[in-house]
């Protein structure tokens, strides 16, 4: 062999070795390590979350429970449970051994799946008798435990958060405290006139599956500092001292949830006071706590909109839409902060209207009225016979009201001069502005009660509470924010994996838009027709015992029903042709994506290479 053959080969060897060496060094240096090119960052940990994983003291171990064989069939959960499988996988290589990841397939008749149900873990049916898990149990050294029942699809956008907040909650076994201070009647009490038990708001039991709840009178010199959040329902005859307390719990870095409302039905209306009725409206006073953080709430109006109002049993017995009870629907909430961006339906009553001034602090929305709603004095909300009444005073200005909100950022002391007389605390601690406290802010104290969003019936062990809105979810949300501190607070909603075709979505929206007109025009016609028809018979059998029709009753309804019969067909024609354009533009796109994209990738590849051919020809021809 020659001299430069054994170099050759000498050269690929020692290319070979240096190629191994390469692989086994990054592995062992590289491990975990990835980049993450997506728009929204959909592989990368946060900041927030890595700091979460740096203070864990004692190892968790984290079971992910997916059913692999189960799911066969079933593409968008296997790829759902691939994008779990890889998150979990980057926690446990940021968290340098303090994170441990099992994954398991709880098959029928198995170890796992019984571990699973010991877990409650919750399975879907998927059809010819099959269930699949898709979740995770967590448990630290001493034997906690937290769990995710079943990773919901559409929680994608908060998968980081759901799994950062039960790191979290293993990581600080003893539940967060939190402090109550209410104007209203929440907690179980008993009627002495009647000797009725009354048990503590709903409200209250979903919060106490996440903190202790600490009753809190006033008035108050002083909050624990120590307390992990502040819930302020309905402020009302609170004097400066613990106005002051509330403004300094603020400042030291406190997080508070306040309900202020300009009119709270439950304590509203016609009461009876020395042997006669008097009419009167229950509104919230803040003393100088919102105007001076810098908001603004007009507590001398409320806001209804007849729109969005909840139909309700008048005291004759009938029904009416009551324009004060509004129900505020997914788009009127904010879809990226966990505290609302699952709720479905929250009910809120003559609610208020937050803003902040110009020098106000950060303002996060989280419920928004409709554009219907307007602002009326709330002088209109008591003393009514029908609810419609209040619609008298209603101007709508075409504003979506802000109902609820989040406050963050530098927020200054509702008390700038400083520690008022009546408080008995050292005024050398006093604080003129806070950074890193957090205030969220309900513009209504009727969401917190049980007829806002619960339906109670009778049970056979006692009365049964059915929830039909989301007031609870919301406020159990906005909680575990709160007492979650800047961690899980700072964990916002992430894009999702699903890339939609949005170009596509505008253009089936435009189709939509130009039939949808034509299709309201003819089911108006086609509604009052059949309201003709149905008139026309039930007048022929009353005039004359529901035998015989007259000549011109019959041929008006015969007139009558072939106009339906018309308008029947036409309306279906209108459909079929929204839905042949829908189909034709999806044809076009298979045909873009499929034929024509290739087919011009594939001709300008051609052009490419006819070019660099006559080049080299013209090269070769030069050379001779």
């Amino acid at each position: 062999m020659s001299s430069r053959g054994l170099q050759s080969l000498l050269g690929i060897g020692l290319a070979g070795v240096l190629f191994v060496a390469i692989v086994l060094l990054s592995n062992t240096l590289l491990q975990g390590f990835r980049i993450d090119l997506t728009s929204d960052r959909l592989y990368s940990i946060s900041d927030e979350t890595q700091q979460v994983l740096a203070g864990i003291d004692e190892p968790i171990t984290l079971t992910f429970y997916f059913s692999h064989d189960e799911s066969e069939g079933v593409p968008y959960v296997r790829e759902y449970a691939r994008r779990v499988s890889e998150l979990l996988e980057s926690y446990e290589a940021r968290s340098t051994g303090r994170i441990r990841v099992r994954q398991v397939d709880p098959r029928p008749l198995s170890e796992a799946r019984e571990r699973a149900e010991q877990h409650e873990l919750q399975p879907v049916p998927a059809g010819d008798g099959k269930e699949i898990f898709l979740g995770l149990s967590g448990t630290n050294q001493v034997g906690d435990s937290e769990v995710i029942e079943f990773f919901e699809p559409e929680r994608e956008r908060f998968l980081e958060y759901d799994l950062t907040r039960l790191i979290w909650s293993l990581k600080n076994p003893d539940p967060p405290r939190i402090g109550l201070l209410s104007g209203l009647e929440m907690t179980e009490s008993m009627d002495p006139t009647t000797g009725e038990r009354h048990p503590q708001w709903a409200v209250l039991d979903r919060i106490e599956d996440i903190a202790e709840i600490e009753p809190l009178r006033h008035p108050q010199d002083e909050i624990d500092e120590d307390l992990d959040a502040l819930l302020v329902a309905h402020p009302e005859g609170y004097d400066d001292r613990t106005f002051y307390a509330i403004d300094q719990y603020l400042m030291r870095g406190g997080r508070v949830l306040m309900f202020a409302d300009p009119v709270v039905d439950a304590q509203s209306g016609m009461r009876e006071e020395e042997g006669q009725l008097v009419e009167r409206i229950s509104s919230s006073d803040p003393g100088p706590l919102l105007s001076g953080w810098g908001i603004e709430l007009d507590l001398g109006q409320a806001l209804a909109d007849p729109r969005s109002g909840m139909v309700v049993q008048t005291q004759e017995g009938g029904r009416d839409v009551h324009p004060g009870l509004m129900r505020i629907q997914r788009d009127g909430m904010e879809r990226d902060d966990p505290i609302t961006a699952m709720i479905e339906q929250v009910v809120v009553a003559s609610p208020g209207s937050i803003g902040v001034t110009d020098d106000g602090p950060q303002m996060q929305p989280l419920l928004r009225s409709a554009e219907s709603a307007g602002r009326v004095a709330r002088e209109y909300f008591v003393g009514f016979e029908s609810p419609w009444e209040i619609t008298r005073g209603l101007q709508p200005d075409g504003e979506r009201h802000v109902i609820g909100a989040r406050f963050g950022g530098a927020i200054r002391s509702a008390y700038p001069e400083g520690t008022p007389e009546e408080a008995e605390v050292d005024p050398a601690a006093h604080r003129d502005s806070g950074d890193g406290g957090e205030l969220v802010l309900f513009a209504d104290a009727d969401l917190l009660t049980d007829q806002t969003w619960i339906r109670a019936q009778r049970g056979r062990s006692g009365p049964v509470r059915t929830p039909f809105a989301g007031n609870g979810d919301m406020i159990a949300n906005a909680v575990e924010q709160l007492v979650g501190g800047e961690l899980l607070g700072g964990i916002r909603a992430r894009g999702t994996s699903a890339r939609p075709f949005t170009r596509v979505q505008a253009l089936e929206r435009e189709a939509v838009e130009r039939h949808r007109e034509t299709q309201r025009e003819l089911q108006t016609e086609l509604q009052e027709t059949e309201e003709r028809v149905e008139s026309l018979r039930a007048g022929g059998e009353d005039a004359v015992g529901g035998a015989i029709l007259s000549d011109e009753q019959r041929a008006q309804l015969e007139e009558a029903r072939e106009r339906r019969g018309e308008l029947r067909a036409e309306l279906r024609r209108v459909e079929q042709r929204l839905d042949a354009e829908i189909d034709a533009l999806g044809a076009r796109l298979k045909f873009l994506n499929i034929v024509a994209v290739p087919l011009l990738v594939a001709v300008g590849a051609s052009g490419v290479f006819l070019v660099r051919r006559r080049r080299q020809r013209r090269h070769q021809q030069r050379a001779t």
